[in-house]
Formats: C-alpha cells, structure tokens, sequence
C-alpha cells in the first residue's frame, strides 16, 4: 500500500510540474510573439469620381503611386446614363 502511495504521490508531482512549466513556456512565448508582430495603422480614402470623364484607371494609378492600395471598387450609373464610381482605398499611417 505504501509503493501505492508513494507512486501516486511522484505522478502527481510529475504532472504538476509539466503543467505549471507548460503554463509559463505558453505565457512567455505568447509575450514574445506580440513583440515580433507589430501592429498596422491604417488610413483610409474614398474618392468618388464627379464627371463620366473620368478615366479610373489613371485616377487609381496615380493613388497607388501615392501609397494607397484599393479595397473597394463601385461602379455607379447615373440618371443622364453617365458612368461614375466610388472607390476606397487604404495605406499605412504616415
């Protein structure tokens, strides 16, 4: 009865032990991962294009030369049939 015991007593020691030293190797490397990872800021655009005349692609190309990346993209047909569109876009914060 007694190796009982005294076994019971070592694998509950052991596990123990491989739980709080789990426990504090999971923390830490939980800490270590949101120092590697920084955080993006963004800012975001909308443009809306005034006239039919406007030619997107050109209106866009010269956004994504200033740093923004498109995130959305809306064509809009207006009452007189002209063709405008909504676009919005985003960067990093400067």
């Amino acid at each position: 009865m007694k190796k009982i015991s005294v076994l019971v007593f070592v694998v509950f020691i052991v596990t123990a032990s491989v739980f709080v030293l789990g426990l504090g190797t999971n923390a830490a490397q939980e800490k270590e991962k949101e120092k590697a990872l920084p955080v993006t800021k963004w800012e975001y655009r909308v443009t809306t294009s005034a006239r039919a005349s406007d030619d997107p692609q050109q209106i866009l190309n010269k956004l994504g030369e200033e740093g923004w990346e498109l995130v959305s993209y809306t064509p809009a047909a207006q009452p007189s049939g002209a063709s405008t569109f909504q676009a919005v876009l985003k960067r990093p914060k400067r």
